[in-house]
């Protein structure tokens, strides 16, 4: 879920018990969990990891400057969660989708139901048989 630890228990994913909360708001996933708010980037690739695009240069604590190439741009955005924590830890930080994230869980305004992302409840279950 995560590059990183995040939890308490030192692990990059929550607990089963410790999720409160699954919102989606503007195409972006927020996970709240009793310790952490994980979120998804915003719902857009940053151009300049697009093909053909220049990449993202960033320079490391030694000094050293890397570039987040277009040829390996890591994960699609949706594909995962990240804490405010492990954003810290990860080059996709870097990224306009993965900045300004917000602290708290936005509040869901005028919901009317699903739009673009869908859940369907059954998928994975096992068909009982008559």
């Amino acid at each position: 879920m995560s590059p990183g630890p995040n939890e308490p228990n030192g692990d990059n994913v929550p607990s089963y018990e410790d999720v409160m909360s699954f919102t989606v708001v503007n195409d972006q996933g927020f996970l709240q969990t009793k310790h952490s708010l994980y979120t998804s980037s915003k719902p857009f690739e940053d151009p300049r990891i697009l093909p053909g695009g220049p990449g993202i240069p960033y320079t490391l604590e030694d000094g050293t400057v890397q570039t987040v190439e277009p040829s390996a741009p890591g994960w699609a955005w949706g594909m995962v969660y990240m804490t405010k924590l492990g954003l810290s830890h990860s080059t996709s930080q870097f990224k306009t989708n993965w900045q300004d994230l917000p602290d708290h869980l936005p509040e869901v305004k005028n919901y009317q139901g699903w739009d673009h992302m869908r859940c369907d409840m059954d998928a994975g279950k096992v068909a009982k048989k008559l």
